[in-house]
């Protein structure tokens, strides 16, 4: 198996790595931006948990303007739909678009970074699995 390919139009060394599945970013996309050159992933977790919204409510001086609260509650039901369409996003275009964004120190470590994150992300989903599995069970 060739550690990289080349390409004909620019002559590019790239990993062979990059069209595959990244389960590491699929599952835990977030913290995956942050190590893999794309920070701004932990922004887009913070405002997609609406329910840090509703909670800040209480504790503020001046209350929240009911469009604030509207956004919220609206945002409280889009979530996970598009939490997961990230996820897939993520899981699918995750291992060309840290290619670009990170200065890697070789192709090989970018390939071995990307299998740890992809392994990981095995683990922790098939935990995931698991934990649902048993309070399933429980009830």
């Amino acid at each position: 198996m060739d550690i990289c390919e080349k390409t004909v139009d620019f002559g590019e060394i790239r990993p062979n790595n990059l069209k595959q599945f990244n389960w590491g970013a699929f599952v835990m996309w977030n913290l995956w931006g942050i190590f893999n050159g794309v920070p701004i992933l932990m922004l887009w977790f913070i405002l997609l948990m609406p329910q840090l919204y509703l909670a800040l409510e209480d504790t503020l001086a001046e209350p929240i303007s009911s469009i604030f609260i509207y956004i919220a509650f609206a945002l409280n039901f889009l979530s996970p739909i598009i939490l997961l369409v990230l996820s897939f996003y993520w899981g699918f275009k995750g291992n060309r678009i840290a290619w670009k964004k990170k200065q890697w120190d070789s192709v090989e470590h970018f390939e071995k970074t990307q299998d740890s994150w992809n392994t990981a992300g095995k683990v922790v989903l098939a935990l995931f699995i698991l934990l649902v599995l048993v309070f399933i069970f429980s009830m």
